[in-house]
Protein backbone atom coordinates (compact mmCIF):
# COMPACT_ATOMS: atom_id res chain seq x y z
CA UNK A 1 0.00 0.00 0.00
CA UNK A 2 1.13 3.67 -0.47
CA UNK A 3 1.48 5.88 2.22
CA UNK A 4 -1.31 8.60 2.18
CA UNK A 5 -0.68 12.27 1.59
CA UNK A 6 0.02 14.49 4.16
CA UNK A 7 -2.36 17.54 5.62
CA UNK A 8 -0.08 20.31 4.85
CA UNK A 9 0.09 21.94 1.42
CA UNK A 10 1.88 21.67 -1.76
CA UNK A 11 1.60 22.04 -5.19
CA UNK A 12 -0.90 19.26 -6.95
CA UNK A 13 0.90 16.58 -8.66
CA UNK A 14 0.57 15.75 -12.42
CA UNK A 15 -1.26 12.43 -12.97
CA UNK A 16 0.85 9.71 -14.18
CA UNK A 17 -1.27 8.11 -17.10
CA UNK A 18 0.62 4.84 -18.21
CA UNK A 19 -1.58 3.22 -19.48
CA UNK A 20 -3.13 3.91 -22.67
CA UNK A 21 -6.62 5.50 -23.92
CA UNK A 22 -7.66 2.24 -24.89
CA UNK A 23 -6.85 0.55 -21.89
CA UNK A 24 -8.47 3.33 -19.67
CA UNK A 25 -11.70 3.07 -21.94
CA UNK A 26 -12.16 0.01 -21.82
CA UNK A 27 -11.69 0.12 -17.94
CA UNK A 28 -14.62 2.93 -18.07
CA UNK A 29 -16.87 1.07 -19.89
CA UNK A 30 -16.93 -1.83 -18.11
CA UNK A 31 -16.90 -0.45 -13.94
CA UNK A 32 -19.78 2.19 -15.30
CA UNK A 33 -22.24 -1.36 -15.96
CA UNK A 34 -21.62 -2.26 -12.05
CA UNK A 35 -23.35 -1.24 -9.46
CA UNK A 36 -23.17 1.96 -7.09
CA UNK A 37 -21.05 1.99 -3.74
CA UNK A 38 -22.27 4.97 -1.57
CA UNK A 39 -18.63 5.41 0.50
CA UNK A 40 -18.07 6.95 4.05
CA UNK A 41 -14.88 7.83 5.75
CA UNK A 42 -14.90 8.64 9.89
CA UNK A 43 -12.28 9.38 11.99
CA UNK A 44 -13.21 9.00 15.64
CA UNK A 45 -12.87 12.39 16.73
CA UNK A 46 -14.73 12.19 19.69
CA UNK A 47 -17.98 10.65 20.75
CA UNK A 48 -20.43 12.12 17.93
CA UNK A 49 -18.27 10.53 15.01
CA UNK A 50 -20.91 7.50 14.90
CA UNK A 51 -23.58 9.81 14.34
CA UNK A 52 -22.37 10.96 11.18
CA UNK A 53 -21.53 7.28 10.20
CA UNK A 54 -25.26 6.59 11.43
CA UNK A 55 -26.87 9.02 9.27
CA UNK A 56 -24.98 8.18 6.14
CA UNK A 57 -25.90 4.16 6.62
CA UNK A 58 -29.20 5.31 7.70
CA UNK A 59 -29.52 7.45 4.38
CA UNK A 60 -28.61 4.77 2.30
CA UNK A 61 -31.47 2.36 3.82
CA UNK A 62 -34.18 4.77 3.48
CA UNK A 63 -33.63 5.99 0.34
CA UNK A 64 -33.20 2.17 -1.79
CA UNK A 65 -35.44 -0.55 -1.98
CA UNK A 66 -35.49 -3.51 -0.11
CA UNK A 67 -33.07 -5.71 -2.09
CA UNK A 68 -31.65 -2.56 -3.84
CA UNK A 69 -28.08 -3.35 -5.35
CA UNK A 70 -26.82 -0.46 -3.77
CA UNK A 71 -24.81 -1.15 -0.73
CA UNK A 72 -22.57 0.94 1.39
CA UNK A 73 -19.30 0.57 2.70
CA UNK A 74 -18.17 2.24 5.58
CA UNK A 75 -14.31 3.28 6.36
CA UNK A 76 -13.17 3.68 10.34
CA UNK A 77 -10.09 4.99 11.57
CA UNK A 78 -9.53 4.91 15.46
CA UNK A 79 -12.99 3.62 16.64
CA UNK A 80 -13.78 1.89 19.62
CA UNK A 81 -14.45 -2.04 19.61
CA UNK A 82 -18.03 -1.57 21.08
CA UNK A 83 -18.86 1.13 17.53
CA UNK A 84 -17.43 -1.02 15.38
CA UNK A 85 -19.39 -4.24 16.17
CA UNK A 86 -22.63 -2.21 16.34
CA UNK A 87 -21.54 -1.77 12.60
CA UNK A 88 -21.70 -5.14 12.00
CA UNK A 89 -25.58 -5.58 12.77
CA UNK A 90 -26.25 -3.36 9.79
CA UNK A 91 -28.07 -5.10 6.58
CA UNK A 92 -25.92 -4.54 3.66
CA UNK A 93 -23.23 -2.75 5.09
CA UNK A 94 -19.38 -3.46 4.08
CA UNK A 95 -17.59 -2.10 7.43
CA UNK A 96 -13.68 -1.43 6.80
CA UNK A 97 -11.19 -0.84 9.81
CA UNK A 98 -8.52 1.04 8.75
CA UNK A 99 -5.91 -0.06 11.00
CA UNK A 100 -6.33 -3.74 10.10
CA UNK A 101 -7.05 -2.96 6.22
CA UNK A 102 -3.75 -0.52 5.61
CA UNK A 103 -1.81 -2.19 8.76
CA UNK A 104 1.54 -2.58 6.52
CA UNK A 105 2.02 1.22 6.35
CA UNK A 106 2.27 1.31 10.29
CA UNK A 107 2.73 4.41 12.48
CA UNK A 108 1.38 6.46 9.36
CA UNK A 109 -2.00 4.47 10.19
CA UNK A 110 -2.31 4.80 14.31
CA UNK A 111 -1.55 9.00 14.10
CA UNK A 112 -3.30 11.06 15.87
CA UNK A 113 -5.31 14.28 14.13
CA UNK A 114 -6.07 17.27 15.26
CA UNK A 115 -10.07 16.92 14.01
CA UNK A 116 -11.84 14.88 11.53
CA UNK A 117 -11.24 17.06 8.60
CA UNK A 118 -7.48 16.63 8.71
CA UNK A 119 -7.59 12.83 8.78
CA UNK A 120 -10.25 13.02 5.59
CA UNK A 121 -7.40 14.97 3.31
CA UNK A 122 -4.90 12.51 4.39
CA UNK A 123 -6.52 8.95 4.11
CA UNK A 124 -9.75 9.70 1.00
CA UNK A 125 -6.92 9.21 -1.64
CA UNK A 126 -6.01 5.70 -0.24
CA UNK A 127 -9.79 4.36 0.99
CA UNK A 128 -11.06 6.10 -2.19
CA UNK A 129 -8.61 3.68 -4.62
CA UNK A 130 -9.27 1.01 -1.95
CA UNK A 131 -12.69 1.03 -3.17
CA UNK A 132 -12.11 2.06 -6.39
CA UNK A 133 -10.50 -1.18 -7.00
CA UNK A 134 -13.10 -3.36 -5.24
CA UNK A 135 -16.11 -2.09 -6.88
CA UNK A 136 -15.62 0.15 -9.47
CA UNK A 137 -18.37 2.81 -8.85
CA UNK A 138 -18.02 4.79 -5.89
CA UNK A 139 -19.87 7.77 -4.47
CA UNK A 140 -18.12 9.33 -1.18
CA UNK A 141 -20.46 11.15 0.93
CA UNK A 142 -18.86 12.62 4.15
CA UNK A 143 -20.55 12.02 7.56
CA UNK A 144 -21.52 15.56 7.95
CA UNK A 145 -23.89 15.33 4.97
CA UNK A 146 -27.72 14.22 4.18
CA UNK A 147 -29.07 12.09 1.36
CA UNK A 148 -31.62 13.72 -0.22
CA UNK A 149 -34.53 12.18 -1.93
CA UNK A 150 -33.58 10.82 -5.36
CA UNK A 151 -29.76 11.97 -4.79
CA UNK A 152 -28.43 7.76 -5.03
CA UNK A 153 -30.61 7.56 -8.40
CA UNK A 154 -29.03 10.99 -10.05
CA UNK A 155 -25.86 10.22 -8.99
CA UNK A 156 -25.68 6.57 -10.45
CA UNK A 157 -26.64 7.96 -13.31
CA UNK A 158 -24.28 11.04 -13.59
CA UNK A 159 -21.35 8.47 -13.14
CA UNK A 160 -22.69 6.03 -15.60
CA UNK A 161 -23.00 8.92 -18.43
CA UNK A 162 -19.64 11.29 -17.52
CA UNK A 163 -17.82 8.70 -15.28
CA UNK A 164 -17.53 11.19 -12.31
CA UNK A 165 -19.72 13.48 -9.59
CA UNK A 166 -18.03 16.68 -8.46
CA UNK A 167 -20.59 18.77 -6.15
CA UNK A 168 -19.93 22.92 -5.00
CA UNK A 169 -20.56 24.51 -1.51
CA UNK A 170 -24.21 25.82 -1.89
CA UNK A 171 -22.49 28.92 -1.10
CA UNK A 172 -19.94 29.16 -3.17
CA UNK A 173 -18.33 28.37 -6.69
CA UNK A 174 -15.87 25.35 -5.43
CA UNK A 175 -16.00 21.79 -5.70
CA UNK A 176 -16.01 20.47 -2.23
CA UNK A 177 -14.13 17.10 -1.02
CA UNK A 178 -16.87 16.70 1.02
CA UNK A 179 -18.97 15.14 -1.80
CA UNK A 180 -17.89 13.35 -5.29
CA UNK A 181 -17.74 9.95 -6.43
CA UNK A 182 -15.83 8.32 -9.94
CA UNK A 183 -16.09 5.13 -11.99
CA UNK A 184 -12.87 3.36 -12.60
CA UNK A 185 -10.97 4.73 -15.57
CA UNK A 186 -12.74 7.92 -15.62
CA UNK A 187 -9.99 10.74 -16.66
CA UNK A 188 -11.35 12.75 -13.25
CA UNK A 189 -10.54 9.58 -10.92
CA UNK A 190 -7.38 9.48 -12.56
CA UNK A 191 -6.35 13.15 -12.11
CA UNK A 192 -8.03 14.27 -8.51
CA UNK A 193 -7.42 10.52 -7.16
CA UNK A 194 -4.98 8.48 -8.34
CA UNK A 195 -2.73 11.35 -8.96
CA UNK A 196 -2.84 11.98 -5.18
CA UNK A 197 -1.44 8.26 -4.18
CA UNK A 198 1.10 8.16 -6.86
CA UNK A 199 2.60 11.25 -6.40
CA UNK A 200 6.60 10.46 -5.66
CA UNK A 201 7.57 13.17 -3.35
CA UNK A 202 5.02 13.89 -0.28
CA UNK A 203 2.97 15.44 0.95
CA UNK A 204 0.39 15.43 -1.96
CA UNK A 205 -2.53 16.59 -0.20
CA UNK A 206 -6.31 17.08 -0.85
CA UNK A 207 -6.27 20.43 0.62
CA UNK A 208 -6.27 21.92 -3.16
CA UNK A 209 -9.07 19.63 -4.24
CA UNK A 210 -11.84 22.79 -5.02
CA UNK A 211 -9.17 24.12 -7.46
CA UNK A 212 -7.95 21.16 -9.05
CA UNK A 213 -11.45 20.12 -9.60
CA UNK A 214 -12.69 23.56 -11.09
CA UNK A 215 -9.48 22.96 -13.60
CA UNK A 216 -10.30 19.20 -14.04
CA UNK A 217 -14.39 20.50 -14.75
CA UNK A 218 -12.81 23.14 -17.19
CA UNK A 219 -10.91 21.53 -18.94
CA UNK A 220 -13.46 18.96 -19.97
CA UNK A 221 -16.52 21.30 -20.70
CA UNK A 222 -13.48 22.56 -23.53
CA UNK A 223 -13.25 19.65 -25.56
Amino acid sequence: PKTPPSSSTSSACAPDLVESKEDMERSFEVAKKRNLVVMTFSYFSGPDAMKGVRRVVGGVHHRTARGSSVRCVVYLLGFPDSLVREMGTYHNVELVRVEEEFSALGDAVGRSFENADQALLQWLPTVMEHSIAKYGKVWFVNPDHFLQKGAIETVDNALTRHGHVLLKFSDSDKFTVRVHGYVDGSVAYRTLIEASNACPERPCPLADFPERALALRQSLSSD
